[in-house]
C-alpha cells in the first residue's frame, strides 16, 4: 500500500514538474494560482448554476462548451491544489506571512459574496424546481443544487487566501540556496517597480548545513 502511495505521489510529482518546469517555486506563480483557484471555483459553480436552470435556452452547442469548460476546470484544481501545498517545490518553497490579514472592509465583503452566492443559488433552483416533470432530472437537479451550495461553502477559505495574497507585499520562504546548498530561510518582497526580491542578502537570512 505504501509503495503504491509513493508510487502515485511521485508521478504526480512529475506531471507538476513537467507542466511548471521547476521545482522552486515562483513567487508571481505562487500569487496568480491564489487568484485563478478563487476564479475557477467561481466559474465551476456558475456554470453548474446555468447548465441546471437554463438547459435550453442556449445555441446547440453550448452543451459541449459547457462539458469543455467543466473538464478544463477541473484539470486544472489539482494542479492549482498541488501549487498550494507546494509539495513539489523541494528547493524553494514560498508561504504567506502570518502576519498578513485582510481589512474589516475585506471580510465583510467576503461575507456579503458567499452569503449573495448562496441565497442566489438557493432562489434559482427553488425556482425551477417545478418546472422539472422527470424524476431523473429531479434527482441530477437537487444533487446540483447541493453540490452548488456545498462548493459555495468550502470555498470561503480559497477566497480568505485570495484576500491574504491581494495583501501580500511580503512571503516568507524555505529552501536550499542555490550557491551555498545550505538550508535557507528568510523573506521575500515586491519591490517598487512589482518584481519579487529577496529582502536581504544571503548572509543575512538562516543559513545552516544540509
Amino acid at each position: 500500500m505504501a509503495a503504491h502511495l509513493f508510487i502515485v505521489s511521485f508521478n504526480l510529482r512529475a506531471i507538476f514538474f513537467l507542466i511548471c518546469g521547476s521545482d522552486r517555486q515562483n513567487p508571481k506563480n505562487f500569487i496568480r494560482h491564489r487568484y485563478l483557484l478563487t476564479i475557477s471555483i467561481f466559474l465551476l459553480n456558475a456554470i453548474l448554476i446555468i447548465n441546471s436552470c437554463f438547459p435550453t435556452g442556449f445555441h446547440e452547442n453550448a452543451p459541449n462548451i459547457i462539458e469543455i469548460a467543466i473538464l478544463a476546470l477541473l484539470f486544472y484544481l489539482p494542479i492549482s491544489i498541488f501549487e498550494h501545498l507546494g509539495i513539489c517545490f523541494c528547493d524553494f518553497q514560498l508561504f504567506l506571512k502570518k502576519t498578513t490579514r485582510i481589512s474589516r472592509q475585506q471580510c465583510y465583503l467576503l461575507f456579503l459574496f458567499h452569503f449573495l452566492m448562496g441565497i442566489g443559488c438557493f432562489s434559482l433552483f427553488h425556482f425551477y424546481t417545478n418546472d422539472l416533470k422527470e424524476e431523473n432530472l429531479l434527482e441530477n437537479f437537487q444533487f446540483t443544487r447541493y453540490a452548488c451550495l456545498a462548493i459555495n461553502i468550502l470555498s470561503i477559505p480559497m477566497n480568505y487566501n485570495f484576500l491574504l495574497a491581494w495583501n501580500s507585499d511580503k512571503l516568507d520562504f524555505i529552501g536550499i540556496h542555490p550557491e551555498t546548498k545550505r538550508n535557507w530561510e528568510g523573506v521575500i518582497k515586491r519591490d517598487q517597480n512589482g518584481e519579487w526580491v529577496i529582502d536581504e542578502s544571503p548572509q543575512d537570512h538562516e543559513l545552516s548545513v544540509v
